[in-house]
């Protein structure tokens, strides 16, 4: 009886101790996925987002505005429009955390961040906060129902030392300035981020000459997150071209453009089941085959010399993932590298000081493991792989322990 308890014990102590394990390997990363409206991130991000997903990070999107288009609270459907758009945004998320797992059930509820009503709706290792300010116009001006609010004059009027307060369009919660916006922003930044080895945030990029005549919200959702994690030194930061990109080639694959169809196909479903017309149409659509950034800063205060050759580059998804094998021999490291093509690649690898350790160019079907040599003495430490195959570019960090 003794040893029946003894055994019980040592397996449960067992079983709890690779729990542990197991959770605290799994989501060691956080990636926020920003923008101006609940459908930003499909359109624009959605490749990366995948990405993610599939290197189990826990995905965070943040949505500033409600995306009302001038309706505020209202809306001539079963609920008002911008619940709609959330709604659809939410059924995204699921899509995304579903894949190849049953469905759960989620949890949505009203927090307290920086003193100001938030609504969060939280799924498996998907987060979605809506702050619901108002829509500001394309051209950033506002509209007449919802007080001529907009991100862009309340960002605009911290130049003449003015502060221009903006609600919700629901009412839930005031911001008396921009401080106390991006001091919210940055409050769930730093929430999300606990427990996390690693954080990225994915933003619209605010250059115009990349981004021509782009939204305002977009561009000015961007430079508010951009100053919320302006004092969060960890953060790492990829910038990416909105609407502009409908006039570039494409450059995801045909599997990437069947998950960025999804996406915005569940974000359609919530438009029309909450009784508005689908925007499953040609303006949108078009946004599907290509995904654009640039990586302006990997987490951690010193950033490699590779981001000065890099980082005003526009980069496009080759990588899909990268495992590395802690047993090395001589100056081979063997990767497990998962790619968005079956072709030709040209691999190039540097250190965390932006020297380069080799340059081959290898065949490599998708998820095939793969010797490459190192032209130095491989250490632990933080490297960066570079691959580039005709319009598919992308540059990914990875340690070797």
């Amino acid at each position: 009886m003794r040893i029946t308890s003894f055994l019980f014990r040592l397996i449960f102590i067992k079983s709890i101790f690779i729990f542990l394990i197991k959770s605290n390997s799994y989501a060691q990363t956080v990636s926020f996925y920003t923008g101006a409206h609940q459908d930003d991130w499909q359109l624009f991000k959605s490749s990366k987002a995948m990405f993610d997903q599939n290197n189990q990070h826990k995905l965070v999107f943040i949505t500033l505005t409600a995306g009302d288009a001038g309706l505020g609270a209202g809306g001539k459907g079963n609920v008002p429009y911008f619940k709609a758009r959330e709604n659809g945004a939410i059924l995204s998320s699921k899509f995304l955390a579903d894949i190849n797992k049953p469905a759960s059930v989620g949890k949505g509820e009203w927090v307290q961040i920086n003193e100001h009503k938030v609504y969060r709706y939280t799924y498996k290792s998907t987060v979605n906060y809506f702050l619901r300010l108002p829509d500001g116009n394309p051209n950033g001006t506002g509209y007449e129902h919802t007080g001529r609010q907009s991100l862009q004059l309340t960002y605009d009027a911290q130049k003449t030392g003015n502060n221009k307060e903006i609600m919700a369009v629901d009412s839930s919660a005031k911001y008396s300035s921009l401080q106390d916006l991006v001091l919210t922003i940055q409050s769930i930044l730093k929430e999300e981020m606990k427990g996390h080895s690693k954080a990225y945030l994915h933003v619209t990029d605010i250059d115009t000459s990349i981004n021509v005549r782009d939204h305002s919200d977009h561009l000015h959702a961007s430079k508010i997150f951009i100053e919320a994690a302006s004092g969060i030194q960890s953060l790492g930061i990829y910038s990416y071209t909105n609407y502009f990109s409908a006039r570039m080639p494409q450059n995801l694959s045909i599997k990437q453009v069947q998950d960025a169809s999804a996406l915005h196909a569940c974000d359609v479903v919530g438009m029309t089941e909450g009784g508005y017309n689908s925007n499953w149409d040609a303006l949108h659509n078009s946004w599907l085959t290509m995904d654009y950034y640039r990586i302006k800063k990997f987490p951690g205060a010193d950033q490699p010399p590779i981001l000065e050759s890099y980082s005003n580059k526009m980069l496009t998804p080759l990588i899909g993932r990268i495992i590395t094998d802690s047993a090395k021999q001589k100056n081979l490291l063997l990767l497990s590298v998962e790619t968005q093509v079956k072709e030709i690649i040209d691999v190039k690898i540097f250190d965390g000081n932006g020297n380069e350790h080799t340059a081959t160019r290898i065949s490599i079907p998708s998820s095939q493991a793969v010797s490459i040599p190192f032209s130095k003495a491989i250490t632990k430490g933080k490297y960066y792989l570079y691959a580039r195959s005709g319009y598919f570019e992308d540059l990914q960090e990875f340690e070797i322990d």
